[in-house]
């Protein structure tokens, strides 16, 4: 009996096995696997991670990143080209002016003379700012800080006392005071107008140079031509400063004149920035 069926359970396997509408419900493993494995000639590269470092990127084999341009805004590369403001150094200081004659000094006060001009009987000496760096390479102004002056003509200049512009030299007797002014431009002739002398007048403030070296102070007056004459600095016993270019017309004028040097003393810095 188990002899029988055995042998009906192989004939029935056989006939289904060659049935022609049989269809393997799986595949074999080692189909499996070469379906998974094997290239496909029109699939797509794995995507890379775009956080990769290069280090990463050369251990899988690839290239390197392309680089990275980091370009500026506009505003930015015009803030890097702009040169940053300098510091301007304001010097706080006397003025003096020495008697060539015996050396003394004497200082320019604060309160000008009835005249409206600087003198030396007041007590109190006068104080000016100056930027010694320029002044040291060329004519700049200086400013007033104390004084009856200061609040209508701030600035130091030379003033001619008269209607029309004059030019300064040899063979040429007119003659500036020193006294308030506003302000004129460096390297420019005398501007005509109200000064702390007479309600019209020439007169000019950027006028002044330092020599760091011996602490002098250089006037400079440019004539309308643009020339700039030698300047002599006179004191008068009258009380007041007077600059010429032809010293000798002056004291043919005034004999009791003094000729005097002038002189910067600084006592402290205030630096600004523009």
């Amino acid at each position: 009996m188990f002899i029988r069926s055995a042998a009906f359970l192989t004939l029935l396997a056989t006939s289904v096995l060659a049935s022609p509408g049989f269809q393997p419900t799986r595949t074999t493993p080692l189909e499996s696997d070469l379906l998974n494995t094997w290239p496909k000639r029109d699939a797509a590269p794995a995507p890379v991670p775009e956080n990769l470092t290069n280090a990463e990127r050369f251990a899988r084999g690839l290239p390197p990143k392309a680089p990275v341009w980091r370009r500026k805004h506009g505003s930015d590369l015009v803030k890097r080209l702009t040169a940053s403001p300098m510091p301007i150094i304001l010097t706080s200081g006397r003025i003096s002016c020495t008697r060539v004659s015996d050396g003394v000094p004497l200082h320019l006060k604060a309160s000008s003379t009835s005249f409206g001009l600087y003198g030396t009987s007041e007590a109190e000496d006068l104080i000016v700012k100056i930027d010694l760096a320029a002044a040291s390479q060329g004519s700049v102004d200086m400013i007033v800080t104390n004084g009856g002056l200061l609040s209508t003509y701030p600035y130091v200049g030379g003033i001619l006392v008269a209607d029309t512009i004059s030019d300064l030299g040899l063979s040429r007797s007119k003659f500036v005071y020193i006294g308030g002014t506003t302000r004129t431009e460096p390297g420019s002739p005398a501007s005509l107008g109200p000064n702390s002398v007479t309600s019209l007048g020439g007169f000019q403030s950027a006028m002044w140079q330092y020599n760091p070296v011996s602490g002098q102070l250089i006037p400079v007056w440019v004539n309308s031509d643009g020339s700039k004459p030698l300047i002599h600095v006179f004191y008068t016993p009258s009380d007041y400063f007077v600059m010429t270019g032809d010293p000798q017309s002056l004291l043919s004028q005034a004999p009791e004149a003094e000729e005097c040097i002038l002189g910067f003393t600084p006592i402290i810095q205030d630096i600004r920035v523009i």
